[in-house]
Formats: C-alpha cells, structure tokens, sequence
C-alpha cells in the first residue's frame, strides 16, 4: 500500500473549514471551528479527543445528517448534500432494535424514507453474508 501525503493527491474526503454550533440553555456552544482536512483514497485518518469536543458533530455532517453553520465537506470532489443517502457510519452505541430481525434493523432507513422495501431486502439479502 502507498502511503501518501502529498497534497496535490486527488482528495477522497476533503473538509473544508467546518464550523457548528449549538444552543445549549440559551447558551452559544461551538462544537466545531474551523475544522479542515484533507485525505487520499487508501489514507487511514483517526478523529481523537476528549468528550464534548465534537467528534460526534464532525461524523454527523459528514454523513449529511446535520448542516454545518459554515464550511464543506467533499467525497471524490462532490459535495455530501449532492451525495444524499451515500454516507453512513455505525455510531458507538448502536440503535438497533431488538424486537426486529437483523434485516429489518438492516432495511430500517430505506422503510422509514418510503423506498420500496422488497428491493432493499433484496438487496440485504444479498450483502449480509459479506459481514459474516
């Protein structure tokens, strides 16, 4: 494996000054401020810090479940608002339910946006295996 840090790369994931912040009781809290970076395919990247310090924050923009104040975030220089529904992380608690079967934890998102469940189980059906 290469490993690079040349910045002229192509960028698989590139953070562009990423700025959040939250009201917490009426309170302005900054979670993120100008937070950059930038990384190649094939690059490994650890996100550490103490809790509280946005960590969480970050990994929500990047998956597009929440909008940054300011700033972008890039895959394959496309824009994760134009990736919609193509980014996804497993969170350190998970949320999965345990009265449903593991395909319909797996199939949850797509059921919950209306998409036709029959093909998402479909498909299901056929990536589990490859998680063992």
């Amino acid at each position: 494996m290469r490993s690079s840090n040349n910045w002229n790369d192509p960028a698989k994931i590139e953070i562009c000054d990423v700025h959040k912040a939250y009201r917490v009781n009426g309170q302005k809290v900054q979670a993120l401020a100008g937070v950059s970076l930038r990384a190649a395919a094939g690059t490994f990247v650890t996100i550490i810090g103490p809790s509280g310090c946005g960590k969480s924050t970050l990994f929500s923009i990047i998956c597009g479940l929440q909008q940054p104040d300011r700033g972008e975030i890039h895959f394959d220089g496309v824009t994760v608002r134009e990736r919609a529904g193509t980014v996804g992380y497993m969170p350190q608690h998970d949320l999965l339910m345990p009265w449903r079967r593991v395909l319909d934890n797996v199939i949850l998102g797509p059921e919950v946006r209306g998409d036709d469940t029959a093909a998402a189980r479909r498909e299901a059906r056929e990536l589990l295996p490859l998680f063992g």
